[in-house]
């Protein structure tokens, strides 16, 4: 599912400035020590993974690197909250990479980043 296919579902929304539609983003390479964990999260909604998973995913990330932008929006100090993807953060950092790939929402509010991380981790938990 990507952002488009997201966005058709909620463009009937009346209050334009929680709107997921028109959010802007642009890609950059982010410090990995910039990065902070998204603070709406609920950890018991969507856990860290497991064993087996969890060790094929830190060699894959050591092996290629991290193949799959997350997704992130920009704080006021120079910092990132991370909306998706956090698992390939923390991977990236455990083997020692200084940058990752981001995808920056511009603008993003607290209500559209909730809605942001509920809709992209619901997804990719049912999706695998």
């Amino acid at each position: 599912m990507d952002t488009k296919e997201m966005n058709e579902g909620i463009e009937h929304e009346e209050d334009k400035g929680s709107s997921l539609k028109n959010i802007e983003y642009e890609y950059a390479q982010i410090p990995c020590d910039q990065l902070v964990e998204f603070g709406l999260k609920n950890a018991a909604i969507f856990p860290p993974h497991k064993e087996p998973t969890r060790s094929l995913m830190l060699q894959s990330v050591k092996e290629l690197g991290v193949l799959e932008s997350i997704i992130v929006r920009a704080l006021k100090d120079n910092r990132f909250e991370i909306i998706d993807s956090e698992q390939r953060w923390r991977y990236a950092m455990a083997v020692g990479l200084k940058y990752i790939n981001a995808k920056v929402g511009k603008n993003i509010n607290d209500d559209q980043a909730f809605r942001l991380y509920a809709m992209l981790n619901s997804y990719t938990r049912y999706r695998r």
